[in-house]
Parts: structure tokens; C-alpha cells; sequence
């Protein structure tokens, strides 16, 4: 009887362990996936100052990696940015395809 107790506690030790670097390898890997979004972004907003206004295929397919979605125009997305909470603002607007 106290084999199974013993075992049962360890395999919940266990699985209480590896639910937790689980998680903390979740986070760290959204925390960098955010700051390469953000690095992104910031170049990406760069382009568009120096880019040609003529250069329409640019612009759609930076606007297509940073929201994910392909549905976005640029004239939207423009739009978007211009409201109070843009990230929120994209993030809805494109939910609203699925």
C-alpha cells in the first residue's frame, strides 16, 4: 500500500513539474515571438516611409505577415492604425474573417 501511495504522489510530482516548465517555456517563447513581431513591425513602418507609393505588392505582403491574415489591405490596415488601440483594432478586424 505504500508503494502505491509513494508512486501516485511521485507521478504527480512529476506531472506537476512538467506542467511547469511547460508553461514557463510558453512564455518566454511568446515574450520573443512578441519582441519579433515588434522588431518587425518597426522596420516594416521604416519601409513605408522610404518605399515608392507605386510599390502596392510590398505593402500588402508586410501587411499580410504582421496581421497573418492575407484578407487585410493596406488602406484598411491604415485605417486601423489611425484608431485609438490599434493592435486591438487589427486584431479584431481580422478575427472577423474566421
Amino acid at each position: 500500500m505504500d508503494v502505491e501511495v509513494a508512486a501516485k504522489l511521485s507521478a504527480i510530482g512529476f506531472g506537476g513539474i512538467t506542467a511547469w516548465v511547460t508553461i514557463l517555456g510558453l512564455l518566454k517563447a511568446r515574450r520573443s515571438q512578441l519582441r519579433e513581431d515588434y522588431c518587425f513591425a518597426r522596420e516594416f513602418m521604416g519601409d513605408l516611409r522610404t518605399v515608392p507609393s507605386d510599390s502596392e505588392f510590398l505593402k500588402q505582403r508586410g501587411c499580410h505577415a504582421l496581421t497573418g491574415n492575407s484578407t487585410l489591405e493596406y488602406r484598411t490596415l491604415k485605417y486601423l492604425w489611425g484608431l485609438e488601440n490599434p493592435s486591438q483594432a487589427s486584431n479584431d478586424y481580422s478575427l472577423g474573417f474566421k
